[in-house]
């Protein structure tokens, strides 16, 4: 995670540290948070478009920068689950 927001700190505005990130990209706002066993990830955008949009951003680099580890990623559409 601190990887793929170094990169994008290059184009777009960002914060992270060990536990946490975000993004404000041109098309919506993504934030992501380590846990031990998977990575959160919360996107907003204003339409579908832009959506497709991030999606399609996030999915490429995070497998372009997963390297060998077996990367399966769920989108789910409406509120963040809870964390328990």
């Amino acid at each position: 995670m601190i990887r793929l927001f170094k990169h994008f700190r290059h184009k777009v505005e960002v914060n992270y540290d060990q536990h946490a990130a975000y993004g404000d990209f041109p098309f919506g706002r993504c934030e992501m948070r380590a846990l031990e066993d998977r990575l959160l990830i919360d996107c907003a955008t204003a339409n579908e478009e832009a959506s497709g949009r991030m999606r399609h951003v996030i999915d490429d680099h995070l497998f372009r920068f997963s390297g060998e580890e077996g990367l399966e990623i769920q989108w789910q559409n409406g509120p963040h689950p809870s964390v328990a």
